[in-house]
């Protein structure tokens, strides 16, 4: 299977000024952040996780991509890990997992994600897709790291950004630039005050202490992922 390509115009103009943040409680377990009527909680993501999915997934790629394994023999794979209480993608779509992880590892609060049927298989987005919750002083470092992987960044509505691509595997390539910048994405993290970082911090601890739980594959589709203009 070759690596698919989506008709999908590129844009890198993502505005810090139209971004928004999570409301108090809006992150939590069991909410519906962005519309997701599947969402999970995934803040608190650790770059050594960060790491290990990266190398995890890079696998699971070489897989579909050279025809070893289809979409649903792999998602059954991964379901049975995740049985055994060894989520090896936390429930994401294979071709997103690292993206999301590496988002949450830099600050970022994840709302959406789909690979858009990279694979074959039918998926709610027409595309490749993250869509997330940042901070304005992280913009410029994103920008960044989406132009080296060659995707899209830009603001969606109600002050949601989307880290979007024309093929699955760039933004594999966008969390591994994120990974490697982590020094700069945690010196960003440190220069905004702890009140601004998350007004729900004791939340987010609550939620970290308690572990995360599991998404569906691919989250329905009422998440908006319009974008803004």
């Amino acid at each position: 299977m070759s690596d698919r390509i989506f008709e999908v115009n590129i844009r890198r103009n993502l505005d810090g000024a139209q971004l928004g943040w999570p409301e108090r409680g809006e992150a939590m377990p069991e909410s519906t952040l962005g519309g997701n009527q599947s969402y999970c909680d995934l803040r608190g993501i650790r770059w050594r996780e960060v790491g290990e999915v990266l190398t995890r997934e890079r696998v699971y790629l070489d897989r579909l991509l050279s025809d070893q394994i289809n979409e649903d023999d792999l998602d059954e794979e991964l379901w049975s890990a995740a049985d055994r209480g060894e989520p090896p993608l936390e429930g994401l779509d294979p071709g997103v997992a690292s993206a999301v992880f590496a988002l949450s590892a830099s600050g970022a609060v994840t709302a959406y994600s789909c690979n858009g049927g990279a694979f074959g298989n039918r998926h709610n987005s027409k595309h490749p897709v993250v869509a997330f919750f940042t901070r304005q002083r992280m913009v410029p470092l994103l920008l960044a790291c989406a132009e080296k992987a060659d995707i899209g960044l830009e603001n969606a509505t109600n002050g949601i950004a989307i880290a979007y691509a024309d093929r699955v595997t760039k933004l594999y390539d966008f969390a591994v630039e994120i990974y490697e910048n982590r020094s700069s994405f945690n010196r960003l993290k440190r220069n905004i005050s702890a009140s601004s970082i998350d007004r729900n911090t004791s939340e987010s601890n609550a939620a970290i202490a308690t572990g995360r739980g599991q998404r569906t594959q691919c989250p329905r589709a009422e998440c908006s992922l319009d974008k803004a203009g």
